[in-house]
């Protein structure tokens, strides 16, 4: 009973439904000339392809799709400031044939990740993806996980069961509570482990109820931040008028929403937030800054405002995607029906 074969019958029980893999680690795949790290944080799985130096040093990730179709190859990385800043190259290959050199914009840390994506076809079955150093790339980069899914469709972050696309921001697996569908406030704040750029995002919380005394920025407190750098605060701010740059669905201390549209707490309430990214230039100068909608439990309370920097408590801006962030105040907030839709090409 104990042999391979007895694992893999066991694996395929007819019947049960096998979820696609998503995640795939770069230091897991076949590494030349490229090293295993942990010198940096909130890497996902046990650390980092890093590196990149010499030419021909590489990662090759084996990854499998279940059916035909143009996936989208989301990389995590990170660019700090050596040898230099600015955006960096590798070249990728996707089953020995090179799809192009992949640009990865500055990170400004190397503390910091962003994600790097490239659409491609991709037929059913087995494949694999490589980056690899060339001599017109600069390499220098660290490499640390690779998302595969289907390109243009909806990306579930959180529908009540597990927290896989979610890590803490120094790279612990999540610890908040989930029950009943929805995942409580715990132990530190939760940021995705993908990061993104333009993108439209929906988002359900719940607030405790609180004594009458309690009040401020102590009332049932969290946020949802934009890239990792500009949020949107959470906040039980029933019944206040004019709601201020504190308060509820406020670009925290930057623009309070034209409206409080609030409910009482303990009744779920939804942000849906559509999001355009700054740009910036190929050395990376900020030419527009980012700029967002958001419409509170069906009121629009932000039109195509813009945002004039970080809100505080935010990592730094720059020219790579980022994630998306939830606020952990100390107050039990809840979060259910989380997903996001990338947009652009």
């Amino acid at each position: 009973m104990w042999n391979t074969e007895a694992w893999y019958t066991l694996n395929e029980i007819p019947g049960r439904v096998v979820q696609p893999q998503t995640f795939f680690e770069a230091e897991e795949g076949r590494t030349v000339g490229v090293g295993l790290a942990t010198d940096h944080s909130a890497y996902s799985g046990s650390g980092f392809a890093a590196g990149f130096a010499g030419d021909g040093s590489s990662t090759r990730i084996s990854v499998e799709v279940r059916e035909a179709g143009t996936y989208d190859l989301a990389m995590r990385y990170s660019n700090g400031p050596d040898p230099y800043s600015g955006p960096k190259q590798l070249s990728l290959y996707v089953n020995g044939e090179r799809i192009e050199q992949t640009v990865f914009p500055s990170t400004v840390t190397w503390e910091e990740w962003g994600t790097v994506t490239t659409t491609v076809r991709l037929d059913k079955g087995h494949h694999v993806v490589e980056y690899r150093k060339e001599a017109a790339d600069s390499g220098q980069v660290n490499l640390d996980v690779l998302a595969v899914r289907p390109h243009g469709e909806r990306i579930t972050l959180f529908d009540g069961g597990g927290l896989t696309e979610w890590q803490h921001t120094d790279g612990r697996e999540p610890e908040w509570a989930v029950t009943d569908g929805a995942m409580t406030v715990r132990n530190g704040d939760l940021r995705t482990v993908q990061a993104f750029g333009d993108f439209r995002l929906h988002v359900e919380f719940n607030l405790p109820l609180l004594p009458p005394e309690v009040t401020g920025q102590a009332r049932a407190n969290s946020g949802v931040y934009l890239q990792d750098r500009y949020e949107i605060q959470v906040l039980d701010s029933f019944g206040v008028d004019p709601p201020r740059t504190t308060d509820a669905a406020a670009i925290y201390t930057q623009k309070a929403p034209d409206r409080n549209a609030a409910l009482p707490p303990e009744t779920w309430q939804t942000y849906d937030i559509v999001y355009r990214q700054a740009r910036y230039d190929a050395a990376g100068d900020k030419l527009e800054n980012p700029r967002v909608t958001v419409v509170w439990n069906g009121v629009t309370v932000h039109d195509d405002v813009e945002i004039v920097g970080p809100t505080g408590d935010s990592r730094p801006e720059g020219p790579a995607a980022g994630a998306i962030r939830l606020q952990d105040h100390g107050s039990p907030v809840r979060f259910r029906d989380i997903w996001i839709e990338p947009l652009g090409p």
